[in-house]
């Protein structure tokens, strides 16, 4: 029997530690499934990055799956992309918080998981498009979003989500004293201001939180776009901060919409995320919907 090939990148310092435990689960249940497969560990300061290994060899493969956290997601994606691969993608979430996980609703068992990416159905989402970047699930400036790439990856490691909530309550102060001032263009409408958030997100949560959406959908062609701008008064913060924990947009300080795409202009220094990780400072940012562009193993 010609078995299939498999490559699979596995970042060892994901989520608490587990990835050494969990290899040869995962490893025995593909080999099962009828799959010869390559491991390769996540190693940056050794070159071993999936960004580089799949442009040089990743056609060869009738599988590409991976382990980790988003950031390990995110990077083997966009290598996935930029090779112009098109056979089936697999991920096997342990990271910190794991918001595109829980959105698509993959299994975090690895056995349960690695059995049905053997079974082969595959869910195509839509990717978005950040200027030449690739990311999954949120691309976000503004108040909080560093903190996910500035929490300690020891406390990640020890902690899981709960590093992530105790550095933004730390941060809180900063956070809300945050002012980025922008001109966002979509759908023939422009607007202009003072934002104290903004988030542009295919997925149902972000930082761990569910997002105030009536329905979403992963493969829809649009994303979701939600703006928080910059309140007079701390009371008026405190009313948004309120209709946002309970999951309801009651503030004329938040606008929420869809889109394909948008263009968004920085005037001053505003840095980005992109699924978690950052995403620098560019003056002007072109966002797009990649429809059904990776052919996900659910």
């Amino acid at each position: 029997m010609t078995q299939k090939k498999a490559l699979f990148f596995i970042n060892p310092s994901a989520g608490l530690g587990n990835a050494k435990n969990d290899l040869y689960t995962i490893v025995e249940t593909l080999s099962v499934g009828g799959f010869e497969v390559t491991v390769i560990p996540v190693i940056p300061e050794h070159d071993l990055v999936p960004d580089r290994l799949l442009a040089e060899t990743g056609s060869t493969y009738d599988l590409i799956a991976c382990y980790g956290g988003d950031g390990t997601l995110s990077h083997t994606m966009n290598g996935y992309l930029n090779a112009g691969l098109t056979c089936p993608f697999g991920y096997f979430p342990n990271g910190s918080t794991n918001d595109f996980a829980k959105s698509v609703g993959i299994s975090f068992h690895v056995k349960e998981n690695a059995e049905h990416m053997c079974e082969g159905h595959v869910f195509r989402y839509d990717v978005g498009r950040f200027n030449e970047q690739y990311f999954n699930y949120v691309a976000a400036f503004g108040a909080f979003t560093d903190i996910s790439y500035n929490t300690p990856r020891e406390a990640k490691r020890l902690m899981g989500h709960a590093a992530y909530v105790l550095n933004g309550l730390v941060s809180l102060p900063a956070n809300l004293r945050t002012r980025c001032h922008v001109r966002i263009t979509h759908d023939g409408q422009t607007s202009e201001g003072d934002y104290l958030y903004g988030g542009i997100s295919n997925a149902t949560q972000v930082g761990g939180m569910k997002l105030p959406y009536k329905s979403i959908s992963l493969d829809d062609g649009v994303f979701e776009v939600a703006l928080i701008r910059n309140p007079d008064n701390p009371l008026e913060l405190q009313q948004i901060a309120a209709s946002l924990a309970i999951g309801t947009i009651d503030s004329p300080y938040v606008e929420v919409f869809q889109t394909s795409a948008l263009e968004v202009e920085a005037f001053g220094e505003v840095p980005w995320t992109i699924d978690g990780e950052y995403g620098g400072a560019p003056e002007r940012v072109s966002v797009r919907i990649c429809p059904k562009a990776i052919p996900l193993l659910v």
